[in-house]
């Protein structure tokens, strides 16, 4: 695989991570690492074709309390990265490994949960002492009840935009990698809400698939997470997201995290395979008995079914000679038999001279 350029500049070389992007780790140090808020700046906008100048990650990547997660045998949450962006609307990004029966309906009550919170819970956008931006929770249910109104509650819901990367395919009927979905009048052709802005949005990028049409980013993108050589055309912050999963930029903790995941992922595709490959051969084992019992089961059942059907015609063959043998005797004519019995006229001459 082609080495990639750091994105600060220069002919440093970084040789390809031995370990998958899409890896929860990995994708988590990408999107959601602090100090690295370009990056996922840039992924948003890439994947929702929006201006975002501000972005604020909500659960920030850090080894510890990863490692911690894993050791009390936590599964990690279905989101992997939750993000605010300029104008107080959540953006929630998944890596999808694998395929998962129903996720598109699962993606979509990901981001329905997240939008319907906002009725207890109000996300506030507001500026820290550094003017940077900061995440800020209201309890609305800190407030009297009577000094609520529903319209209050309903004002504080916030429009919520779900990411997902998928590394299987899940959408037939065509190969473009990339899709979005949106609230939309069919009637009207534009977007559901008064303001503009829509409230829900769900944008996904199957990455074995191809990108057609669409910002020259996304293919970066894919680049980056199917772990193939980045384009130099690519904008930095992709640059700089293969950076820093780059085997040098890893610290022991997370090669070590990586490599156990990667052995129990290996160790896991062996047993499912052993398992595929017994029931097979069991499988065409009992196959073979049963199609061998039924087999003679219906060779005997067809047998006798022959045999009677067979013994039957002959029997009135033989019935039909001896009665027209007796009619010969007794002076009936060859043809009025042949008319009477439909035996063959060859057949009562030979019995006329027996």
């Amino acid at each position: 695989m082609r080495a990639r350029k750091t994105s600060t500049g220069g002919d440093n070389k970084l040789s390809a991570s031995p370990f998958s992007p899409t890896s929860d780790l990995l994708s988590r140090k990408i999107l959601a690492s602090p100090g690295h808020e370009n990056i996922t700046r840039g992924f948003i906008q890439d994947f929702l074709a929006m201006d975002i100048e501000e972005v604020v990650i909500t659960n920030p990547y850090d080894i510890k309390s990863y490692t911690s997660g894993l050791r009390q045998g936590l599964r990690q949450t279905i989101v992997d990265v939750s993000a605010v962006v300029s104008g107080g609307i959540q953006v929630v990004i998944e890596i999808q490994v694998g395929h998962m029966a129903g996720f598109d309906k699962r993606a979509l009550y990901g981001v329905a949960a997240r939008y319907v919170e906002h009725l207890n819970t109000a996300l506030e956008v507001g500026r820290g002492e550094a003017g940077t931006l900061v995440p800020v929770a209201t309890q609305v249910a800190n407030i009297s009840a009577s000094q609520v109104t529903n319209e209050e509650k309903y004002k504080a819901l916030c429009p919520v935009y779900g990411i997902n990367v998928l590394t299987e395919n899940y959408f037939a009927g065509d190969d473009d990698a990339y899709r979005c979905f949106v609230l939309y009048d069919t009637e009207h052709r534009r977007g559901y809400g008064q303001d503009g802005v829509d409230l829900i949005r769900l944008a996904f990028l199957e990455i074995a698939k191809q990108v057609h049409g669409k910002s020259p980013n996304l293919l970066y993108w894919q680049q980056l997470f199917n772990n193939d050589p980045i384009d130099d055309a690519a904008p930095a912050y992709i640059r700089q997201a293969a950076a820093i999963i780059a085997k040098q930029n890893l610290t022991a903790e997370e090669a070590a995290v990586l490599t156990a995941e990667q052995l129990w992922r290996m160790d896991r595709e062996a047993e499912m395979d052993w398992a595929i490959e017994e029931g097979l051969r069991r499988g065409k084992t009992e196959g073979f008995k049963q199609g061998l019992a039924q087999g003679l089961e219906q060779g005997l059942e067809q047998g006798l079914e022959q045999g009677l059907e067979k013994g039957l015609e002959k029997g009135l063959e033989q019935g039909l000679e001896l009665a027209a043998k007796n009619a010969l005797r007794r002076g009936a004519t060859v043809e009025y038999i042949h008319e009477i019995t439909g035996l063959d006229t060859a057949v009562l001459l030979k019995l006329q001279h027996r």
